[in-house]
């Protein structure tokens, strides 16, 4: 149940259509965008600006829902006791776009015996050319590659 209940609190972040359920089952707590726009007026002009430039319009957010005409930040939350626990938002705001967060790196694309890769051997007749397979390799006399087709 609380795997299911965590996977539940994710679900608004990459599937439209999530927030109501998790309002009507008390897996989510509404916060007025009225409120909001009051803590966001204390803020510095910079700091506003700022979160204008990256975030948009509050009333145009994902997790914003109407009721009664108003406009509500709706916060996924699992109660455990004592323990709240609330999910972290995707970085680019919303989770549709799949970016990946700015703290991890990239993984090379693997490497596959139908990818491409520039030689630059000295014993090579062409010391700059494809091996696109371990065959071509071997027909364009590169020993680093073409090991693999004899």
């Amino acid at each position: 149940m609380l795997i299911n209940n965590l996977q539940r609190l994710l679900a608004p972040f990459y599937r439209d259509g999530q927030l109501p359920s998790l309002l009507r089952d008390g897996l989510a707590e509404k916060l007025p965008v009225a409120t909001y726009r009051q803590w966001l007026a204390k803020l510095p002009e910079g700091v506003r600006r700022e979160l204008q430039e990256r975030w948009g319009e509050p009333e145009k957010s994902a997790m914003v829902i109407r009721n009664d005409g108003a406009p509500y930040f709706v916060i996924p939350r699992f109660a455990a006791g004592k323990v709240i626990f609330t999910p972290q938002a995707p970085r680019d705001g919303n989770g549709k776009t799949r970016k990946r967060p700015s703290t991890t790196r990239p993984r090379p694309p693997p490497r596959t015996t139908t990818s491409p890769s520039i030689c630059g051997c000295a014993s090579s007749s062409r010391p700059t050319h494809w091996c696109i397979t371990a065959r071509t390799a071997h027909r364009n006399g590169c020993p680093a590659r073409s090991a693999a087709w004899r």
